[in-house]
């Protein structure tokens, strides 16, 4: 949020509070993610068929502003595409279910991210 961004900037006694605060709704809404959309298909006899997983892997990149150097709190969080399936294999991951959520998930970070303010 813009907001939070500008008043990080010019006032350091809420740098690091706004920072936390940011940095736990990323974490909230990515266990969200990894409860609730990290499935994968496995294929038997010609079926295919989509399963629950409990487990992703995604690294997350913080950065405090813009391409053009403005003020921007964000952070990249990149989801690796393989699970540890059920069988202890690791297959792609199915996730149709997170881009057709992404409004949604959007809106998930704002609300965390005002509630830990």
């Amino acid at each position: 949020m813009l907001s939070c961004s500008i008043t990080m900037h010019l006032n350091n006694n809420h740098y690091k509070n706004i920072v936390q605060a940011h940095e736990e709704a990323v974490g909230s809404t990515l266990a969200f993610i990894e409860s609730n959309y990290i499935n994968y298909r496995k294929t038997e006899n010609y079926i295919t068929q989509t399963h629950k997983s409990d487990n992703m892997l995604a690294a997350r990149i913080n950065h405090l502003v813009s391409r053009n150097q403005d003020p921007q709190l964000h952070t990249h969080a990149i989801i690796i595409n393989k699970t540890r399936c059920h069988d202890s294999k690791f297959r792609a991951i199915s996730n149709e279910l997170i881009y057709k959520n992404k409004i949604f998930l959007g809106v998930m970070y704002r609300s965390e991210l005002c509630k830990n303010l």
